[in-house]
């Protein structure tokens, strides 16, 4: 866990649950994409890091977070035009089908945006089952990507 604590409970809470969360890669679950946590100011992009199968189907999975804009996540929301995310329904996945070639360039810049800026991981994650978090660390500043 962080040294720091208070600025791990302001990024990732206790007993995070997602407010919300864009899949943009998916394979017997989530791969890749965007989420916020509620309560939370703060939007990640999220990358498969490590998995292990289990014998109940809820695979153990590891996931590397990067801080990004959460204006920037707005924009990409926007372009891909999908149904306002709610707490009923707080995972999208997007279909990437548009009705003009400017709204699929709109979408893909958005995307390219978020993925530029995530710079370094900051956290790794612990997965089990879709969207409960069971451990957290803290990623070391040296390392990159």
């Amino acid at each position: 866990m962080s040294n720091d604590n208070n600025a791990l409970k302001d990024e990732i809470p206790a007993n995070p649950s997602l407010e919300s969360a864009i899949i943009t890669d998916w394979h017997d679950g989530p791969i890749e994409g965007f989420l916020k946590f509620a309560s939370t100011a703060v939007a990640w992009h999220f990358v498969l890091f490590a998995e292990r199968r289990t014998s109940d189907d809820l695979d153990d999975r590891l996931f590397l977070l990067f801080r990004v804009s959460l204006a920037d996540l707005s924009e990409l929301v926007v372009a891909l035009g999908e149904e306002a995310q709610s707490e009923a329904k707080p995972l999208t996945i997007p279909s990437w089908q548009f009705e003009t070639e400017t709204q699929r360039q709109a979408a893909n810049a958005a995307l390219s945006k978020l993925l530029e800026s995530s710079e370094r991981p900051e956290y790794l994650i612990r997965m089990g089952g879709l969207a409960v978090i069971t451990d957290v660390w803290t990623v070391d500043r040296r390392v990159r990507l």
